[in-house]
């Protein structure tokens, strides 16, 4: 499952449930920060810098190759084993435009393993930048990426889904339309446009 937050428009949250049924399985997690994607093998990230805090905490401060646009991403995990918080053999892998974290565990039969993933994503073209000196913003989108992925610690998918939820129902409940039609594909054409216009418009 994966989502991101109306609550709070920087925060990304993905999690996957995996239950071996027919034996015990060493399983191998690489999870991460990758700006190699490409669109019709044209780079869109420079290398851009990238760190590991305290073998957790994921950062990528880099900036698009054609138009500039700045850009910090901070990532964390959170691994479960039957429901507890558990700490995996991990090691940190680095390469060009990529930083990632790769996890080995032992999972028992019909033992559950859930991964978390949290990201944050700020760039040089939120409202709060506007009219910014570019030193001033690359700082500023480092230190604000890195607080908040801190300040998320602890916080679970479930958490975040709730809080993201309870604001969806504030907008449904101030901004919804309804109208009669003998096509109902209407009001659902209708409510798309809705979703779209909070979602995309910056505020």
């Amino acid at each position: 499952r994966r989502m991101v937050s109306m609550d709070n428009e920087h925060v990304i949250a993905n999690t996957v449930e995996i239950t071996p049924l027919n034996g015990d399985v060493q399983i191998e997690i690489e999870s991460g920060i990758d700006g190699t994607v490409t669109n019709t093998g044209s780079q869109h990230f420079s290398e851009g810098i990238r760190r590991i805090y305290g073998n957790r905490f994921l950062e990528m401060i880099s900036e698009t190759t054609q138009s500039g646009v700045m850009a910090a991403v901070h990532a964390a995990h959170s691994i479960y084993l039957d429901g507890y918080l558990a700490e995996p053999e991990l090691l940190p892998v680095i390469d060009r435009r990529i930083i990632r974290i790769r996890y080995k565990l032992q999972l028992a039969q019909r033992s559950t393993l859930r991964v978390e993933k949290i990201s944050t994503v700020h760039t040089s073209r939120d409202l709060c930048y506007a009219c910014r000196k570019e030193e001033e913003v690359k700082e500023e989108l480092k230190k604000t990426g890195k607080e908040l992925i801190f300040g998320l610690q602890g916080k679970t998918y479930e958490e975040l889904l709730k809080d993201s939820s309870r604001q969806w129902e504030k907008i449904w409940g101030e901004q919804e339309i309804r109208i009669k039609s003998v096509n109902d594909f209407d009001q659902l054409a209708l409510r798309f446009a809705v979703y779209h216009l909070n979602i995309m418009v910056k505020k």
